[in-house]
Formats: C-alpha cells, sequence, structure tokens
C-alpha cells in the first residue's frame, strides 16, 4: 500500500488476516535470543493496528482479535525463561525459575521411538505411523575407540574405588532408567532410551543400528522381561562395584578397566534370567570405552570400598552331620551319615544331601568336597553342588571338578557363581562305601556369615 508523504509516498508491511485466523494449535517452543526478542518487541505496537492488515475475502478485521494475538505475543516474549538439559538426565528438559532454580517441564524418556521388526530387518515406527530405516552408513562403533581417562588424584586404591563407583552408578541408571516410571519390560523401548540417554552421556558416538544388534543379539527382550526396577539390589550394587575395583587398573591416577574380564566375571552370574544377565546388556551397549568414560564420570565423590572380600566356610562331617538331612528317593535314602566317618553314599552310589537353610543368602563363587577316597567321575552328571538359586532356577555343576590340594588333601572343586540361600551335595559314585568327609564353600562378603568362618 502506498499513500504520499512529505518525501512523496511510504511504504508499509501488511498481514494476511485470512491466513492468520486459519492458524490453531498449542504454544510451540522456539529459540531466541534476547536480540532476537529485542527486535520482535519493537514492532509490537503494529500488530495492533488495523491498517496493518488485509483481507482478500473481504473479512471485516476484528480489533479485539489483533489486540489478543498482540498481548499474546508480548506475553510469551517478554516472560522467557531460560531452558536446558539436565546435567544428569540429558532426557529431561528444565526451566530456569526467577530465584534461579531448575524444574523439569518435559520427559522426553516418555514418548522414545518404537523399533518394528520387518522381513527387511529393523525400521524405527513415527507418531505418524511412517517408517525410517535407520541409515547402513551409519556403522561408526565408538564404544571401541581408544579412550584415555583424567587422572583422579589420592591415593591407588582410593583412585580405583572412585572410578569403579562411578562406573558402577552409570550402570545403575541405565537400569534405572529403563525400569522407572511408565516404561514396560520391552526391550526395544529401553535400547532406545539407553541410547539417547546413556551413551549420549558418556559422549559415545554408537550407531543406533550398532545399538539394535546388540540388543537383538544379546537377547534383550528376553533379558530385560525377567527382571525389574528392585532387581538392582543394594547387595548386587555393592557386588558390582567390588568387580570392577577386582578387574581395575590405575597407571599414575590413570584408571582403566579390564572390559572383556570384567564381563567374564559378570557373566559367570547369570543364573537363568536374572540381574547379571541385564548388566551384561549393558556392558555390552557401552563397550569397552564406555565402560572407561563411566568410570571417569564424577556423580560419585565419595565411596566405600571395603565390603569386598571372600570368606569360606567348611562342614566337617567327620565331627557332625553338619545339620544336612538324606534326600529320599523310592523310600531309600541317597545317603547314610556315620558319627565320626561322615556321609556314606547310598543306594548305587549316589549322594544327596540337603543343606539346613543358611544365615542369610550368599554369592557362592567355589563349592569343595573332600572324599574318603578318589574323586567324583569325569564327566558327573549332576555331582558336586545343585540347587535352587534365589530366583528360583536350578543351578548345577554338571562338568568334571578341578584338583586341588588343601593341606595335603586333594579336594574337588567346582567354580559356582550365584546366588544361594541352600544347597544340595550330590555325588554319583560307583562304590556304594564312598563317604563325603568335607565340604567347603566359598563366598563374597567381608564379613563372616557362620561363627568362625575364615574372611580373605
Amino acid at each position: 500500500m502506498k499513500s504520499k508523504n512529505p518525501h512523496g509516498r511510504w511504504k508499509s508491511v501488511q498481514y494476511d488476516y485470512d491466513a492468520l485466523l486459519s492458524i490453531e494449535g498449542d504454544d510451540c517452543l522456539y529459540c531466541l535470543s534476547p536480540r532476537d526478542v529485542q527486535l520482535v518487541l519493537a514492532s509490537l505496537d503494529y500488530f495492533g493496528w488495523t491498517t496493518r492488515y488485509t483481507s482478500a475475502s473481504g473479512t471485516s478485521i476484528d480489533q479485539e482479535t489483533i489486540f489478543a494475538w498482540q498481548g499474546h505475543l508480548g506475553a510469551a516474549l517478554m516472560s522467557c525463561q531460560p531452558f536446558r538439559q539436565d546435567p544428569d538426565n540429558p532426557c529431561l528438559l528444565q526451566t530456569q525459575a526467577s530465584d534461579g532454580t531448575w524444574t523439569t517441564f518435559a520427559d522426553l524418556r516418555l514418548c522414545p521411538p518404537n523399533l518394528l521388526s520387518t522381513s527387511g530387518g529393523i525400521v524405527i515406527g513415527m507418531p505418524d505411523d511412517t517408517t525410517i530405516v535407520p541409515p547402513s552408513s551409519d556403522t561408526y562403533d565408538g564404544r571401541t575407540a581408544p579412550f584415555t581417562p583424567p587422572a583422579r588424584g589420592g591415593t591407588s586404591d582410593e583412585a580405583i574405588c572412585l572410578a569403579s563407583a562411578n562406573a558402577e552408578n552409570v550402570l545403575y541408571q541405565m537400569h534405572a532408567q529403563v525400569f522407572s516410571r511408565v516404561f514396560v519390560n520391552d526391550a526395544t523401548w529401553a535400547g532406545l532410551v539407553l541410547v539417547t540417554c546413556i551413551v549420549g552421556i558418556l559422549a559415545l558416538p554408537v550407531a543406533l543400528s550398532i545399538i539394535v544388534s546388540v540388543i537383538i543379539a544379546g537377547g534383550g527382550m528376553v533379558i530385560l522381561a525377567g527382571i525389574n526396577l528392585d532387581s538392582y539390589s543394594s547387595t548386587v550394587r555393592a557386588r558390582m562395584r567390588c568387580i570392577l575395583i577386582a578387574h581395575a587398573t590405575n597407571t599414575s591416577g590413570v584408571v582403566t578397566f579390564d572390559y572383556d574380564a570384567v564381563r567374564s566375571d559378570v557373566e559367570s552370574r547369570i543364573v537363568g534370567i536374572n540381574i547379571y544377565a541385564a548388566l551384561d546388556l549393558y556392558l555390552a551397549i557401552i563397550g569397552e570405552t564406555g565402560l572407561n568414560r563411566a568410570g571417569a564420570t564424577t556423580a560419585i565423590s565419595t565411596a566405600s570400598c571395603d565390603d569386598c572380600g571372600t570368606c569360606y566356610h567348611e562342614w566337617d562331617f567327620t565331627t557332625s552331620d553338619g545339620g544336612f538331612t538324606a534326600f529320599i528317593f523310592d523310600v531309600l535314602p541317597r545317603a547314610t551319615y556315620s558319627a565320626g566317618v561322615g556321609w556314606i553314599a547310598g543306594d548305587a552310589g549316589d549322594t544327596q544331601i540337603d543343606s539346613p537353610t543358611f544365615p542369610s543368602a550368599i554369592h557362592v563363587t567355589q563349592f569343595l568336597m573332600l572324599w574318603a577316597v578318589g574323586h567324583q567321575p569325569a564327566p558327573p552328571t549332576r555331582a558336586g553342588f545343585r540347587a535352587p538359586d534365589v530366583s528360583g532356577s536350578i543351578f548345577a555343576t554338571t562338568t568334571a571338578p578341578n584338583i586341588v590340594t588343601i593341606d595335603g588333601r586333594e579336594w574337588d572343586q567346582w567354580p559356582v557363581g550365584a546366588d544361594f540361600d541352600s544347597m544340595w551335595i550330590t555325588g554319583d559314585n560307583p562304590d556304594a562305601s564312598q563317604i563325603l568327609q568335607k565340604t567347603r564353600i566359598y563366598y563374597e562378603s567381608d564379613t563372616p556369615i557362620w561363627e568362625g568362618d575364615v574372611c580373605v
């Protein structure tokens, strides 16, 4: 529109009233700098002038309507609040109040993408029901990229303790984010949450396609479906910290972990579907670099690492039956106790005796048997330690025993690696006169569970 002025003419910007009337929807979040805000505010007055609008349809420009538009825009611009990602959880968006405090206004964990399995592989389901394919070219796996953590202060043991506590804390946060709030036991859901909320924290450039393959290859759906938020108990947290400590190295204050050894230790504790299966999946997702980056985090500033000992308890059946009872099969006992001698094998040379309930559940690492003569045959069918672990899954040592010498006597020894509150001792011996004289279990604890136990 043109009009005369002292210089001969003038120009103005007019707005399409019809188009603006047709726009609906909720407020959106935009990023504006203070300069951007001031530029718009300088023009705000004109938005309330009816002469600044035009209508091709001939609709009358309503003064109250444009005043409402003007007021809403002004209020929005003048009530700007700083926002950020939560430093401890980048999936939470926060705004800053006038007193400087930050409060959460959006939780991006509640709307993770949906992974769908198709004949052509894995695709990502979008909110509008369309799908996209993870780019095949995005294959860089940052989980194996070299990374040197910054040096920590304090003594060597203190540095290892803090690095291990922080690495364990990252694993715990991964678990908590998967199973907190409205999350279901769905590995596809959980996997994307881990990518956005944990891998991002650890600065790992891991491709989505790699994460998906790890979840699928690791049986993530089955693993995560078998546990819940409480599975990662305080006892498990302490044990996981001890595993990390056992496989940590301090080189001039730089603490790194033997990733393969950590995973091997964790995998030795997997019985059926338990929390260690989930922990192994989390470790697979972040990889060696992610584990070292987790140890370099600083969320934990003080930690106690004095509870990583190992104790053993020994039952001497030459002095008492130890509170064990013989298992009865087809009316016949599988063993008979003889005072001063030990447990004598029952029918067909089979032995099975059941222990009393332990004072508390313990993580058993080794089981040993001492026979009056000889050893278990190789391979035994179910010889040694056999019992339901605390999750209800039956654990059994079904391999030939190792032979270890203690005080000049040869014992049968098996690694165990599971949590129990009782056990069955079984033996397959061709000699029906075989006698079990002693048995010993090693368990993880810094204090004895039974009076008189030896702890190192």
